[in-house]
């Protein structure tokens, strides 16, 4: 017990640490970028470490966290709300073939879709 109160607080040490340093580099000009590539290692460690269920739910809310972020500096910016950035590339990319399905389904005049008229129970 006592070897895990140390490592857990040793962490926290580094992380707090590491927190800080990245906080005094963004405040150099040019140096953003570099801030923002020096958590990919620490996010890829941590994830490496997870099983199939936690890696999901971490990609999961990895995922909405950046369509957050993605929303919040377009409005920032001017750009309205998007909410297709909390879309996956995956989601994207059947939307996108559904959306030239239907275009093409109009194009030569079949634009019915589906099994039709649902009888209703009597």
């Amino acid at each position: 017990m006592e070897q895990l109160a140390k490592s857990a607080l040793r962490f926290s040490w580094a992380m707090s640490l590491f927190g800080l340093k990245q906080m005094t580099e963004v405040l150099v000009p040019g140096r953003a970028g570099s801030v923002a590539q020096a958590f990919d290692p620490i996010t890829k460690a941590t994830t490496d470490t997870f099983g199939t269920p936690l890696r999901s739910t971490f990609q999961i809310g990895d995922a909405v966290q950046r369509g957050a972020v993605d929303l919040f500096f377009g409005v920032l910016s001017g750009r309205g709300f998007d909410f297709s950035s909390f879309y996956s590339p995956e989601a994207r990319e059947q939307a996108a073939q559904a959306d030239r399905q239907r275009a093409e389904a109009a194009a030569a005049g079949t634009t019915d879709q589906g099994w039709g008229p649902i009888p209703s129970p009597r």
